[in-house]
C-alpha cells in the first residue's frame, strides 16, 4: 500500500511539473540570465606564479646551525652552545604567511591603494581605475563611508583581504618545490608583487641572520679572550670563523633563503572567475527552486 501511495506521489510530482512547466522556464531563464549578467559584471583576475626551492643556506648556518658539529666537544672543553636552529624555508613560509610581515609589505611597498581599491584593469594602456566610493586618486583620500570603520582600511583589514584573495602558496609534499602566486585584476601587477614579495622574504631573513651572526660572532670573541684552554680556543676560532662565512654569503648572495627554480612571467590567461560554472550554478539553482515552488504552491492549493 505504501508502495503504491509512493508511486502516485512520484506520478503526481512530475504531472506538476510538467503542467506548470512554462512557469518553471520562465523562472529557471530569469536566473540564467541574471547568472549571465553577475559573471560578465566580475572582472578577470589574473595569478602571476614563481616556483622556488630552499637554497643550501636555509638548511642551517649560523651558531646554533654547527652547534651539532661541534655540541660534543665543546662541552667538554666547557662551552655551551645553543641548540639546532629551525630549518630557514620553514621558518620563511611561516613568516611569508604572519601578520606582522604582510602588513609591512603592504606599508613597505605602498600597495594598499592598488589591493583595497582598484575596481577594473584597462589592458589597452595597462592601467588601473579605482571605486569612487572608496578612494579618489587624485586628491589620494580614502572616502569609504562606515560607521564603525574608519575611511582608510585598517592594517588588519589588509592582511585579511591579501591573505584571502591576493597570496596563494603552496609546497609540493614530494619534492619540496614552493610555489608562491599573486592574484590580482592586473597581470602586470601581480607578476610585480610576487617578485616584491620573494625578494622581501630573502632580504628580511638574511638581515636577521647578519644580526645573529654579528652577536655571536661578538660573543664568542669574548669567550675566546677569556679562555686560555687550547681546545676551546680551536673550538671557539672555528665557530667564529663560521660567523664570518655566515656574513660573507648573506653579503654576496641575493638569493638567501629561495632559489627560483621558474621565474614568475605576465599572465595572460585569466584564473578566475569561471563564468561557465556560475553560469551553470544559477541555472540549476533556477531550475530546482521553481520546481520545489511549483509543488509546494500545488500543494498548498489543495
Amino acid at each position: 500500500m505504501n508502495t503504491e501511495r509512493e508511486t502516485v506521489t512520484i506520478v503526481e510530482f512530475f504531472q506538476v511539473l510538467w503542467a506548470k512547466k512554462l512557469v518553471i522556464i520562465a523562472i529557471t531563464a530569469m536566473f540564467s540570465v541574471a547568472g549571465v549578467l553577475f559573471s560578465l559584471s566580475l572582472p578577470n583576475i589574473y595569478m602571476s606564479q614563481i616556483k622556488l626551492y630552499p637554497s643550501e643556506e636555509s638548511r642551517g648556518g649560523g651558531l646554533s646551525g654547527i652547534a651539532s658539529q661541534f655540541g660534543g666537544i665543546a662541552g667538554l672543553a666547557g662551552l655551551r652552545l645553543p641548540g639546532a636552529e629551525v630549518d630557514k624555508a620553514t621558518l620563511a613560509l611561516e613568516l611569508a604567511r604572519s601578520y606582522d610581515f604582510i602588513t609591512n609589505f603592504i606599508n613597505r611597498r605602498e600597495i594598499l591603494v592598488d589591493l583595497m581599491a582598484a575596481d577594473s584593469w584597462h589592458q589597452q594602456n595597462d592601467t588601473l581605475t579605482y571605486d569612487p566610493e572608496i578612494h579618489d586618486i587624485t586628491a589620494g583620500v580614502w572616502l569609504r563611508e562606515s560607521d564603525t570603520k574608519p575611511s582608510k582600511p585598517t592594517d588588519w583589514e589588509a592582511f585579511d583581504y591579501f591573505s584571502k584573495n591576493t597570496l596563494r602558496i603552496s609546497v609540493d609534499d614530494k619534492t619540496g618545490i614552493i610555489t608562491i602566486g599573486m592574484r590580482h585584476i592586473s597581470p602586470t601587477i601581480a607578476f610585480k608583487w610576487v617578485n616584491w614579495f620573494v625578494d622581501d622574504i630573502n632580504e628580511h631573513l638574511k638581515a636577521k641572520d647578519v644580526e645573529e651572526a654579528i652577536r655571536s660572532k661578538t660573543y664568542l670573541e669574548k669567550e675566546l679572550a677569556a679562555n686560555s684552554l687550547s681546545s676551546s680556543q680551536q673550538i671557539l676560532s672555528t665557530l667564529i670563523e663560521k660567523q664570518v662565512q655566515t656574513l660573507m654569503m648573506a653579503n654576496v648572495r641575493e638569493e638567501y633563503v629561495f632559489k627560483v627554480l621558474s621565474p614568475a612571467y605576465v599572465p595572460e590567461l585569466k584564473a578566475a572567475p569561471s563564468r561557465a560554472v556560475i553560469c551553470i550554478l544559477f541555472f540549476m539553482s533556477g531550475f530546482i527552486l521553481s520546481s520545489i515552488g511549483v509543488v509546494f504552491y500545488s500543494s498548498f492549493k489543495r
